[in-house]
């Protein structure tokens, strides 16, 4: 299993998800920051499984130029807090297969 880890560690979303995963042996990359190409290109290249953010990081990876063509087949578990989620988001990911 693997985790993009883009969620600052001092907020309890970002440290609670990585300990979870980890205890559960999972391979986790944990970015600085959040930047939405390089989180798209890491999803992808990497294949990642488990995903979570808040409503933005999802809305800022979906408007990247590469969004459309991106496999997110990988993606098995993704997780959204912190706000409401737009329905127009949630179809964006769903036709992606996620």
């Amino acid at each position: 299993m693997s985790l993009l880890s883009v969620s600052p560690l001092y907020a309890s979303s970002g440290i609670v998800k990585l300990v979870q995963f980890l205890a559960m042996g999972a391979t986790s990359i944990i970015e600085p920051d959040f930047d939405a190409e390089r989180a798209l290109d890491l999803l992808t290249r990497e294949k990642i499984e488990v995903f979570s953010g808040v409503p933005i990081f999802y809305e800022r990876i979906a408007a990247c130029r590469g969004f459309a063509d991106a496999d997110l087949s990988n993606l098995k578990f993704c997780s959204v807090a912190g706000a409401r989620v737009p329905g127009s988001l949630l179809e964006a990911w769903r036709a992606k297969g996620v």
